[in-house]
């Protein structure tokens, strides 16, 4: 974002929003892929990157992620479409279920699990119970192994689904940059041209845009008569009036009314 383009005019110095959303997205893609954050810090940064694009949706969405699901009894509407769109619902034998342990909760087991996990079960017994105890030790390894796997996946559907909406919101956001920049490209050569051939031109086209942005249509009505009146303009100072040319009429009526 260099020379400062798309810069917002009433704030000098600052980036527009979409600008701000943007390199806000680039950066949560390098959050998420690089593993600079935990994953509540992440659906919170995403949900500021939601404020920023005005997605309701999205909003609500991580609101779930990151102040907690209902915990008790049946989801409504919005919770469960929350924790379908973070990949939380599974199949069981009693029907579909959603796993709505909290972020922070599930990194927590899964670091518990590992600390008990790494600590061993204690030394190896010699008695007569030894059979016994080590499998009672396995099982409770395997027990552990299993919840760090659990919830391991859990959390990596959840942030898959937030790494999903940063990537698609970036390139949506590139995307519109590079139009923007192409758009103000050829914008600026022909406000100069139209600016060099008729000099009341940029005033007029402001006054046409500000018209055409109201509910009144009486306002379109205006924007409508000034770029006429432009179009008039720029006709007398292309080519002044004078003789038909080639058997071309060239006068108002035609400026007005559709050739043949």
């Amino acid at each position: 974002m260099s020379g400062g383009a798309g810069l917002d005019s009433n704030r000098p110095g600052r980036l527009t929003r979409r600008q701000e959303a943007l390199a806000l997205a680039d950066e949560l893609l390098g959050d998420i892929e690089l593993g600079r954050m935990d994953a509540m810090s992440i659906a919170r940064k995403t949900g500021r990157l939601a404020r920023l694009l005005d997605d309701v949706g999205a909003m609500e969405w991580l609101a779930f992620e990151t102040t907690g699901y209902p915990t008790s009894g049946t989801l409504d509407a919005a919770a469960w479409a929350a924790a379908t769109r973070s990949c939380r619902v599974y199949e069981s034998p009693e029907g579909p279920h959603a796993q709505t342990a909290m972020l922070g909760q599930i990194a927590a087991e899964i670091e518990a699990a590992q600390t008990d996990l790494g600590a061993g079960t204690g030394d190896t017994s010699d008695s007569q119970y030894a059979v016994i105890v080590e499998n009672n030790k396995a099982t409770r390894r395997n027990g552990l192994r299993g919840v760090i796997s659990d919830r391991r996946q859990l959390l990596d559907r959840v942030i898959g689904a937030i790494h999903q909406y940063v990537a698609d919101r970036y390139q949506e956001l590139r995307f519109g940059s590079a139009v923007e920049s192409a758009f103000e490209v050829v914008r600026s050569e022909v406000d100069g041209a139209i600016g060099a051939l008729v000099p009341d031109a940029l005033p007029m086209i402001t006054a046409a845009f500000e018209n055409t942005s109201s509910d009144n249509p009486e306002h379109w009505q205006n924007a409508a008569s000034t770029c006429r009146r432009l179009l008039m303009t720029a006709a007398d100072r292309l080519r002044p009036p004078g003789p038909d040319v080639e058997g071309r009429k060239m006068g108002p009526r035609e400026l007005r009314e559709p050739v043949g």
